[in-house]
């Protein structure tokens, strides 16, 4: 499920920035999400699932928009279409 949203993510960063940005968003939120992960941990000693979860699915949806970004980009920026290869 937050994989689909990852992808849907990265699809609007892409549509909407250039491929730069666009990876620096997508890290961005996987690290942010990492980094809450690793200090929630710490703090409350993984007492608190459902939030140690949802810092879990938000490291996730960042880390495959970023995986669908990098995709994106050899499509974009190498034209496979005009070199033989069809996705």
């Amino acid at each position: 499920m937050f994989d689909l949203l990852g992808y849907l993510y990265g699809w609007a960063l892409f549509r909407q920035i250039n491929i730069t940005k666009a990876f620096m968003w997508a890290y961005g939120l996987a690290f942010v999400a990492g980094l809450l992960l690793v200090l929630y941990a710490h703090a409350y000693r993984g007492t608190d699932l459902f939030s140690l979860g949802f810092c879990v699915l938000f490291c996730k949806a960042g880390v495959s928009s970023a995986f669908y970004l990098s995709i994106m980009a050899v499509v974009s920026l190498f034209k496979l279409r005009h070199h033989g290869a069809v996705l």
